[in-house]
C-alpha cells in the first residue's frame, strides 16, 4: 500500500510502511533534540511512565498517524495503484465509499487496536486515537468516528483483508518502536488535556518533517521494517538538520548579571522585581505594572533569560498588540540576543502577516550594527509554523489562535509550550480579546509555559481576571490593595503542583512626572485654529505630536497643518496606506523621534507629527509637546508617556527643549463645551462613550497629571461600575441637582449601552473559544471550514477571529499609466498584469501594497471591482479587490478615492469626507 505517490502517474510511490517509519524516526529525533526535560517529564508523568517509555509512546503515536490510509477511501485515489491492490483481492465499493478522510479512519482504527492489542486502558486509547487523528489540524468528531463503524463501512473496507493489512502495519511498527503496554492516563483533567495538546502538535510536526520528499525519497518495498528503520533515522537526522530543528537553542544554565546585558545598572524597581521573581517555581505568571519608560521590557527580557537558563525552557515569544510594535520589538530582541549570545547563532522569527516583507530590513539593521545576522531557517517562516521557532516576536493574534476553535490551534500551543511568553501592552486588549487572552493563559499553564504580562495602565478588575485565569483562587485575590507600581506573582504551591498561590508586591516608585493639562474647547478645536495654535506654540522650535482617534480626523487635521508648516516640518502617520509606504513612514518617525534621534542629530528643530493611535503603543519615541483627542484615561496616560520620554541624566545626551516646552504639556481637545452633553464625534465608534464621558469628568478639573501617583486613582474612577447619583464623578460635579440628575440619566444610558456591547463581545468570544483544560472534553473544531490563516478578508463565520472589528474591505491600488500599463507605484514602478497568475516574487510585492479599510458602507458597495480569477489561489490576494487609479483618483459607485504618499488613502462621498 502507498502513502505518497507522484503526480506524473508513472506508478512511483512511497510505501505506507516506510512513511510510518519515516515519521516515527522524525518523532524520535524531535524527542531527543528539541523537547525540554520538563516537556518529556510532563508526558511521562501524565501516563505513569518513565522517560524512555514516554519516548516510545510518543514515537509510536507519530508513526501510526496515517494508518487510515490503509483503506479503500484513500487507496482508490491513484488508479494504477488501485488496480494492483484489486489484483490482490482488495475490494473497492465505489458506490458505498463516501470519502472519509484518512485521519478519521486512523482515529477509528486505533481506538480499538490500542486497547485490544497493546492493552491500553479504554478511555486512554480513545483519547490518544483522537490525538493521532488530529494531525491535519482538526480533532475528529465523535459522530464521524461512530459513522465509520456503522454507515460508512465501505470507506474502511468490508473485506477482512483491509483490517488484516492494518494490523500487519501496526504490528510491524510496534516491533521496531516497542511502545509500552497497559498505558493509562492520569485522571487529572488539566494535566491530561495539556499533554494531549502537546502530543497533537508533536505528531503534526513529525508528520510535516517526515513528508519532505527532498529527504525521504520514494523507495521500492524491498526492505523489512527492521531493515528500513536505520535508513529512516539517518534521513530524519538530515531533515531536522536541514530545517533548523537541530540548531534549536538550548540554554547552558548560566545566569549573567543585568548590567552585562544592558548598558546600565538596574533601576530600583527592576532590582526589586528581579529579587522577587528570579527563583520562583514554574510555570509562573508574573504581572508587572509600572509607568511607561521605566524599563519594563528590559526587566522582562532579563527575567525570561534567567527563567530559561535555570529551568531549561525552550525559548521565548514576545506578543505585541500590532504589527508596527512587533517590528520595533524585533529589533530590541535581536540586539538583546546578540549581546546575550555573542558566540552563538540564535535564530529568531518575526510572526505577523507582513513579516516576510519587513524581515530583510530588520536584519539589515542588525548587520549595520556589526551584529551577526540572526535569522531563522525558512522552514519556520510560514505563520502556522512561526511559533515553533525558539525565539520570536509577533502579534498577540498569533498566540490567541491557540485558544480558538481553529485548525491547528494545538500547534500554536505546542509552539509556545515550555517557553516564556511576554505579553506587552495588555491594556490595549478590548473585551473580546481579554476573553481570548484569559482562555489562552489557562492553556499556557497547562502546557508548562511561564508568562510575563506588562502594562502601565491595567485596571484592577483586569489584573484579577488574568490571575484568576492562571488558576488563582478567589480568596487569594481579595487582598488589600497594593499601590502602583506593583508586581503580581502567581506560582505553584509546590513543584509541578496543581494549585497556585498569589503574592502582590509593591515596587519602588520612580519620581513623579508632572504633565500639565490644558483643555482646548470649540472653536479652538477646529483644525485651522488648532494648526494656528501649534504654529504659535512652536515659534521657538520643538517637536509636537497630534494624536487623533480616527484616520479621517488625522487627515483633516494634517490638511490644516500643511498651511502653517513647511514640508520638512510635518508628517502624517496612520495605517490607511499601502504597507510598503507605511513602513517607510514608521522608519522615518523612529529616525526623527526615536532614542537615537538626538544623538545622531536627526531630531528636527521644529516638527509636527499628526498620527493615530499607532504612536501610543510601544513605539519608543519622544516629543516635546502633545495634543490629543479625548480617549480613555489609561490610553491618555500611555500617550503622555511619549512626552519627554528620553530624558537622560548625562548632560551630553540630553534632548534640547525649547523655551516654553521644558515642562511636559498635554493639550486635550474637548468634545464640545458641555460636560452634560458632550459630542464625541467619530471617537464614539472607536471607544465606549461611557468611558470617554467618565474620562472627561475625571480630568475636567485637573490642571496637572502626576504620574505614576495618579494612575491607580484615575483608572479606578473611570472604569468603576455605574453607581447612580452616588457616583463620585457626578456627586463632585459643580452643577445644580437638576443638572446632576440629567447627567445621571444620560450616564446610566451610556453605561447600559456599554454593558450590552461588553456582553455581546463576551458571547462572541465564548462560541469561538476552545474548552478549558480542566474539562472532560477534547477541544474540537466547530466547523470543517474553519481556518487559522490571516487572510486580509474572510467571512467572519469562517475566520479564526482574534479581534472584533467593523466590516472591512481589502483593496489593491493599481495605477494606470499613460501607456496603458498598471503599476503598484504611481510613478510607474512594478508593473502588474491583472490577468496573469503572479509568481511568488510578484505576489509578495503585491501584498505590500494592500490597504485594508475598515468601512461599513464601502465594504458593502455593489460596484466594488471583483477579485481577478488569477488572484483567487494566491495567499493574501484571494480576497483583494483591485482599484484602478488615474492621476491619484479612483471612483467606486458614489465614492471618490484619492491616494498619495502624503495623505494615504482618502475617502469622499458626494462631496464630503466620510
Amino acid at each position: 500500500m502507498w502513502a505518497k505517490a507522484g503526480d506524473n502517474r508513472g506508478g512511483a510511490y512511497h510505501p505506507l510502511l516506510y512513511h510510518t517509519l519515516d515519521v516515527a524516526a522524525c518523532a524520535d529525533r524531535l524527542w531527543e533534540h528539541t523537547l525540554t526535560p520538563a516537556a518529556r517529564a510532563q508526558v511521562a508523568q501524565a501516563f505513569y511512565l518513565n522517560e524512555d517509555e514516554a519516548r516510545r509512546l510518543a514515537v509510536f503515536l507519530a508513526g501510526v498517524h496515517d494508518i487510515g490510509k490503509a483503506s479503500p477511501a484513500f487507496q482508490r485515489k491513484v488508479p494504477e495503484l488501485r488496480i494492483a491492490l484489486e489484483d490482490l483481492d482488495y475490494d473497492f465499493d465505489d458506490r458505498g465509499i463516501t470519502g472519509a478522510h484518512h485521519s478519521i479512519v486512523s482515529a477509528w482504527v486505533l481506538s480499538s487496536w490500542l486497547k485490544e492489542v497493546l492493552s491500553w486502558e479504554q478511555r486512554t486509547a480513545r483519547r490518544l486515537a483522537r490525538v493521532v487523528g488530529a494531525h491535519h489540524g482538526a480533532w475528529p468528531h465523535a459522530g464521524a468516528l461512530a459513522d465509520l463503524g456503522d454507515k460508512r463501512l465501505a470507506d474502511v473496507g468490508r473485506n477482512p483483508i483491509w483490517s488484516e493489512s492494518r494490523g500487519f502495519l501496526l504490528k510491524a511498527l510496534a516491533e521496531v518502536v516497542k511502545p509500552p503496554r497497559g498505558v493509562r492516563i492520569n485522571s487529572n483533567l488539566k494535566m491530561q488535556n495539556g499533554v494531549l495538546v502537546l502530543l497533537a502538535g508533536f505528531i503534526t510536526v513529525a508528520d510535516w518533517l517526515g513528508s519532505m520528499e527532498d529527504y525521504f525519497s520514494y523507495e521500492d518495498a524491498r526492505l523489512s521494517a527492521e531493515e528500513y528503520w536505520p535508513l529512516a533515522r539517518e534521513r530524519a537526522q538530515r531533515a531536522l538538520k536541514a530545517t533548523g530543528w537541530l540548531d534549536a537553542w538550548q540554554g547552558d544554565s548560566t545566569v549573567l548579571p543585568f548590567e552585562s546585558l544592558f548598558n546600565f545598572t538596574p533601576r530600583p524597581f527592576q532590582e526589586k522585581a528581579i529579587s522577587l521573581s528570579e527563583k520562583v517555581e514554574h510555570p509562573a505568571l508574573l504581572i508587572v505594572e509600572a509607568p511607561t519608560g521605566q524599563g519594563k521590557t528590559e526587566l522582562a527580557l532579563y527575567l525570561a533569560d534567567v527563567w530559561l537558563q535555570t529551568r531549561g525552557g525552550r525559548g521565548l515569544y514576545i506578543a505585541m498588540p500590532t504589527q508596527a510594535t512587533s517590528n520595533a520589538m524585533f529589533g530590541r530582541l535581536r540586539d538583546f540576543l546578540a549581546r546575550r549570545y555573542p558566540e552563538k547563532h540564535v535564530p529568531v522569527v518575526l510572526a505577523h502577516s507582513f513579516a516576510e516583507d519587513v524581515l530583510p530590513r530588520l536584519l539589515e539593521e542588525g548587520e549595520d550594527k556589526g551584529e551577526e545576522v540572526i535569522t531563522v531557517h525558512s522552514w519556520f517562516l510560514p505563520r502556522k509554523r512561526a511559533l515553533l521557532a525558539s525565539f520570536g516576536v509577533g502579534t498577540v493574534d498569533q498566540a490567541l489562535v491557540g485558544a480558538l476553535q481553529a485548525r491547528h490551534h494545538f500547534l500554536r500551543l505546542f509552539g509556545l509550550a515550555h517557553k516564556v511568553v511576554i505579553f506587552d501592552e495588555v491594556h490595549a486588549y478590548d473585551t473580546y480579546m481579554e476573553h481570548l487572552f484569559e482562555r489562552l493563559l489557562t492553556w499556557l499553564r497547562a502546557v508548562g509555559t511561564s508568562v510575563i504580562v506588562l502594562s502601565a495602565t491595567l485596571p484592577e478588575g483586569t489584573r484579577k481576571k488574568i490571575a484568576r485565569a492562571w488558576g488563582a483562587p478567589f480568596e487569594d485575590l481579595n487582598h488589600n490593595e497594593v499601590p502602583f507600581p506593583r508586581l503580581t506573582l502567581v506560582t505553584p504551591r509546590e513543584e509541578r503542583g496543581t494549585t497556585v498561590r498569589v503574592k502582590v508586591h509593591p515596587l519602588p516608585t520612580p519620581p513623579d512626572r508632572e504633565v500639565k493639562l490644558n483643555w482646548l474647547k470649540p472653536p479652538e478645536t477646529e483644525p485651522d485654529r488648532l494648526a494656528s495654535c501649534l504654529k504659535e506654540r512652536l515659534a521657538q522650535g520643538g517637536c509636537a505630536v497630534v494624536i487623533c482617534n480616527t484616520v479621517d480626523k488625522a487627515q483633516t487635521v494634517y490638511s490644516a497643518v500643511r498651511d502653517y508648516f513647511a514640508p520638512e516640518e510635518r508628517l502624517l502617520f496612520h495605517a490607511r496606506m499601502p504597507f510598503a509606504w507605511r513602513t517607510e513612514v514608521e522608519e522615518e518617525v523612529l529616525r526623527l523621534f526615536g532614542k537615537n534621534g538626538a544623538k545622531s542629530g536627526e531630531r528636527p528643530k521644529r516638527f509636527v507629527l499628526v498620527a493615530t493611535q499607532v504612536v501610543e503603543q510601544s513605539l519608543d519615541v519622544d516629543f516635546d509637546f502633545m495634543v490629543s483627542e479625548l480617549a480613555p484615561v489609561d490610553l491618555l496616560i500611555q500617550r503622555a508617556g511619549r512626552l519627554h520620554r528620553h530624558e537622560n541624566e548625562h548632560e551630553n545626551e540630553k534632548i534640547y527643549r525649547p523655551n516654553g516646552l521644558q515642562e511636559r504639556q498635554l493639550w486635550l481637545l474637548s468634545p464640545g463645551n458641555s460636560l452634560t452633553a458632550p459630542d464625541f464625534g467619530s471617537s464614539r465608534f472607536v471607544y465606549a462613550p461611557y468611558i470617554l464621558w467618565r474620562t472627561l469628568l475625571a480630568l475636567q478639573s485637573r490642571s496637572t497629571l502626576r504620574l505614576p501617583a495618579d494612575t491607580d486613582e484615575l483608572i479606578r474612577l473611570v472604569y468603576r461600575p455605574w453607581e447612580g447619583n452616588l457616583d463620585p464623578l457626578v456627586a463632585s460635579l459643580g452643577v445644580d441637582d437638576s443638572g446632576k440628575k440629567a447627567l445621571s440619566r444620560k450616564l446610566e444610558e451610556a453605561w447600559k449601552d456599554w454593558q450590552r456591547q461588553t456582553e455581546d463581545a463576551s458571547s462572541q468570544a465564548k462560541v469561538r473559544l476552545i474548552v478549558r483544560p480542566d474539562k472532560d472534553v477534547l477541544p474540537e473544531s466547530w466547523a470543517e471550514d474553519l481556518d487559522d490563516d490571516e487572510e486580509a478578508l474572510k467571512h467572519p463565520d469562517l475566520k479564526a477571529l482574534t479581534r472584533l472589528v467593523e466590516p472591512s474591505i481589502t483593496l489593491l491600488p493599481l495605477h494606470k499609466q499613460r501607456d496603458g500599463r498598471l503599476t503598484l507605484e504611481p510613478e510607474g514602478e512594478w508593473e502588474v498584469d491583472n490577468w496573469q497568475h503572479p509568481d511568488d516574487e510578484m505576489a509578495r510585492r503585491m501584498r505590500r501594497y494592500l490597504i485594508t479599510v475598515p468601512h461599513r458602507e464601502l465594504s458593502r458597495i455593489p460596484d466594488m471591482p471583483e477579485t481577478p480569477r488569477t488572484w483567487k489561489k494566491v495567499a493574501g490576494l484571494r480576497h483583494a479587490h483591485p482599484v484602478f487609479f488615474e492621476e491619484g483618483q479612483a471612483r467606486i459607485g458614489a465614492w471618490v478615492l484619492t491616494l498619495d504618499r502624503e495623505f494615504g488613502l482618502r475617502l469622499q462621498k458626494e462631496g464630503r469626507t466620510s
